[in-house]
């Protein structure tokens, strides 16, 4: 059966927006990226959404019945968990996450690629550290948010993984 709600988590540099892009095509289900919920996008600006603003947009998506919500862990998105058919929890390795990260800001920095914002070495420097910690810090928490919702929690490890993954959502 397929999912409606699919929610991704995992890392930076762990590959999420690209799975979600990819199952939000194929699925046919609208996208969402936990940013679009923190940041109010404008034409000409961007600016921190409430906490009360951002809860609201949240919760609203995620009582409609399709979506794709992909993002990092934090400790507002629990009830997404809750509501979501599949949770896709995406664990590369350090050294792939951190080749990816580099490999992403190089192509924004030579505008290959898009970016929302202008990108220095502090961006890299700091998505480089927060990749490192993710195993002590963030997995801990995360581990603990998804105990309740193991059933439904997919843990994808490997590039193996993820092709079998892919194979099986496309069913």
């Amino acid at each position: 059966m397929k999912p409606n709600r699919i929610f991704i988590t995992g890392s930076i540099g762990s590959g999420k927006t690209t799975l979600a892009r990819y199952l939000s095509n194929q699925l046919f289900l609208p996208l969402y990226e936990l940013d679009d919920f923190v940041w109010e996008h404008s034409n000409f600006e961007e600016s921190l959404n409430s906490v009360k603003d951002r809860n609201q947009k949240f919760l609203y998506t995620i009582h409609t019945n399709q979506w794709v919500i992909e993002g990092k862990a934090e400790d507002w998105i629990g009830s997404g968990f809750a509501k979501a058919d599949e949770i896709v929890l995406l664990l590369p390795s350090k050294s792939t996450r951190n080749y990816r990260i580099i490999k992403r800001f190089l192509k924004q920095f030579i505008q290959f690629e898009r970016s929302s914002y202008l990108l220095t070495l502090h961006d890299l420097k700091h998505q480089l550290i927060t990749s490192s910690s993710f195993e002590e810090k963030t997995f801990p928490f995360l581990q603990k948010s998804l105990k309740t919702h193991s059933e439904k929690t997919i843990s994808i490890r490997t590039q193996k993984q993820l092709e079998e993954y892919i194979v099986h959502r496309q069913g």
